[in-house]
């Protein structure tokens, strides 16, 4: 396997553990809660998937380092609080599909492209552009989807989801899937 697959496959890994134990900081559950007896758990994945993610970053080639870099340090500000009043940028109303369609586009074509040493090509773009097209409509059919069980569930979504999102990830989404 390569240190680019390896990359990806272990800096999810390290992003969703960060998030959840984030997450468990924060909301501080009950002590027999699953979370919080498998907490521990987290925490060794998290060490485990940095290690794995730092020892291939090492390996990458150059290029796929600095295509990298960018959505890496935006997945990071995803789930920790970088801005102001302790606010992830998840937490800011219609950045996060956008965020997510970005980061896995260019993570998904334009890393596995730098760690083979095939550059930048004409295709590229392209090829982003229609991965970001493909993983915002599934996104935004999980959004909408989040949105309603939030409003079955009488819960109140923090900024993520409101109608006007829903809505319009909705309509973006038909737009893309129109003919051209």
């Amino acid at each position: 396997m390569s240190p680019g697959a390896l990359f990806l496959f272990s800096g999810t890994l390290f992003i969703y553990s960060v998030h959840r134990l984030y997450g468990l900081h924060t909301t501080r559950p009950a002590g027999d809660s699953p979370y919080a007896k498998f907490s521990f758990l987290l925490k060794i994945n998290t060490t485990l998937s940095a290690v794995a993610c730092a020892v291939c970053w090492v390996y990458l080639p150059d290029l796929a380092r600095w295509h990298a870099l960018a959505p890496a340090a935006l997945a990071l500000a995803y789930t920790l609080p970088v801005l102001p009043g302790r606010r992830r940028l998840r937490e800011v109303a219609l950045l996060k599909i956008f965020l997510l369609c970005a980061c896995w586009a260019w993570l998904t074509v334009m890393v596995p492209a730098a760690d083979a040493g095939m550059g930048w090509s004409a295709v590229a773009p392209v090829m982003v552009l229609e991965r970001a097209a493909f993983i915002f409509a599934m996104a935004s059919v999980s959004s909408v989807r989040e949105f309603f069980s939030f409003a079955f569930a009488s819960v109140r979504p923090a900024l993520i989801s409101s109608p006007p999102s829903a809505f319009s990830t909705s309509l973006i989404t038909v737009v893309i899937a129109l003919p051209a």
